[in-house]
């Protein structure tokens, strides 16, 4: 008797493990996504400050998004901006992801500079939209404005991993890469890993995000085992460099980097190629890439942190990222190329522009001093005492202009802070003085707009 209790509890634990687990299967983002291979890169993990602006496809604020960071998350403000002071993250690939409901979720990899130092990001959302509607059953071709899509038929799986009936939505956004902030709308950073298991770089000929929807809303997938044709025009100043045959790439939800899947043929104007599961896909040709380090100051040596960097190769194939509050930026770049170094604040125009390279091994190019333009530019210096009226030998200061957070250490009792502005508009600076041995602070604001201030701090509040 014992035994045949003991085998019925057993089988009824069995069951409920199975159904267990077909629960927690209905949790992945898409149960038919092929597994991925280790990943080449390092899983180091490190602890950094992470903030951002998150922007729509206007390049106005979006509040009220939700901001996920290694464990944390944050909801962007009035400004779309976010802070996560300390958070746990990959060394050489930290992660934002941005959800907002009628968008595409916003992401963007990036590396850490530096532990425990301010890192900036910037996102602008994808509008997610209905583009054409085709009856799960039988298929159908869908047409968008720079592409088509055919779908077989019963090719559309629902949550359950079952075929799915009725009337299916393509969610469909473009983006171009010669757009002048297709850097903040790409998700990742354009590394690459290669069907070698090799990290590589992507000259991105156009980029597709992708999604299927019932009638009700719910997110449903493809069955693998059959394949969706598409044809994807070529953005017009593209279409002379565009290869005849180029892989194609999906941006990999596990990785959040680019992995090579498949290929597409050039005929015309257009990509045309075959797809077995909806993400962010690209033809892209991959190029070698070598890492890169350099610390940027204005011509007065004060660090320039939170700038965005554009390194473009003389075959058009490029790198972008943001310095840290340190001035420095850490990335990879095209090998064996003369770049173009540009310099810019947050709307991309020009603060200076150089040229470098080329590098065939990874480089580090020390400090780089650059001449800004005062229309651009703001710069805070001054004088920082303690209660007592002595300088403060270690603390902080932070400065927040148009949501966004500049910071520096103070060091025998002065700071200096170099900001790249996009526009002379009067607007409110918000200075936080730190003096961290003595555990006391002040906040003060002030008007501001582009050009040089001296302000004295104290730091005598609880």
């Amino acid at each position: 008797m014992f035994k045949q209790k003991l085998g019925l509890f057993m089988l009824t634990v069995c069951i409920f493990a199975a159904c267990n687990k077909s629960s927690t299967n209905l949790n992945l983002p898409d149960p038919n996504v092929p597994k991925p291979v280790p990943s080449p890169i390092s899983d180091k993990q490190v602890s950094s400050a992470i903030q951002g602006i998150i922007v729509d496809e206007t390049n106005k604020p979006v509040t009220g998004a939700t901001v996920k960071c290694g464990t944390l998350t944050a909801t962007t403000d009035a400004n779309g901006s976010f802070l996560f002071d300390k958070v746990t993250v990959n060394e050489m690939a930290a992660v934002v992801t941005v959800q907002k409901p009628g968008y595409f979720n916003g992401i963007r990899t990036f590396r850490i500079a530096a532990p425990d130092k301010l890192q900036y990001v910037q996102i602008q959302l994808l509008p997610k939209k209905a583009l054409g509607i085709f009856d799960a059953v039988n298929g159908g071709a869908v047409s968008v404005a720079n592409a088509q899509f055919t779908f077989v038929a019963k090719q559309v799986l629902g949550a359950d991993n079952k075929p799915y009936s009725g009337k299916v939505s393509l969610m469909y956004a473009p983006v171009n890469p010669e757009r002048p902030d297709f850097a903040d709308i790409m998700p990742g950073d354009l590394r690459a890993i290669n069907k070698n298991n090799v990290i590589m770089g992507l000259q991105s000929f156009g980029m597709m995000a992708l999604e299927l929807q019932s009638e009700s809303g719910e997110k449903l997938y493809l069955d693998t085992s059959k394949s969706v044709t598409f044809k994807m025009t070529i953005p017009a100043g593209l279409q002379s460099l565009a290869p005849a045959t180029v892989p194609l790439w999906h941006f990999e939800d596990s990785s959040r980097v680019w992995r090579e899947d498949g290929s597409a043929t050039k005929a015309g104007d257009s990509y045309t190629g075959t797809l077995k599961y909806f993400s962010t896909w690209s033809p892209a040709a991959p190029f070698s890439v070598v890492n890169f380090r350099v610390t940027l100051q204005d011509a007065n040596g004060t660090l320039l942190s939170n700038a965005s960097l554009s390194i473009k190769g003389n075959s058009g194939r490029y790198s972008t990222g943001h310095t840290n509050e340190n001035g420095v930026f850490s990335g990879h770049i095209v090998k064996g190329e003369t770049l173009v170094l540009k310099v810019s604040g947050r709307c991309n125009t020009a603060a200076d522009t150089r040229n470098i390279g080329p590098f065939t091994d990874s480089t580090s190019l020390g400090v780089l001093r650059l001449n800004i333009p005062a229309a651009q530019y703001i710069h805070f210096s001054g004088a920082v005492t303690s209660c007592t009226n002595t300088p403060v030998k270690n603390g902080a200061v932070n400065i927040k202009i148009d949501g966004v957070d500049y910071r520096c250490s103070v060091t025998d009792g002065t700071y200096a802070i170099g900001i790249l502005r996009c526009n002379t508009d009067n607007t409110t600076a918000t200075i936080k003085v730190i003096d961290t041995a003595a555990d006391k602070t002040a906040v003060i604001t002030m008007p501001v707009s582009t050009t040089t201030y001296v302000k004295d701090l104290v730091a005598c509040e609880d």
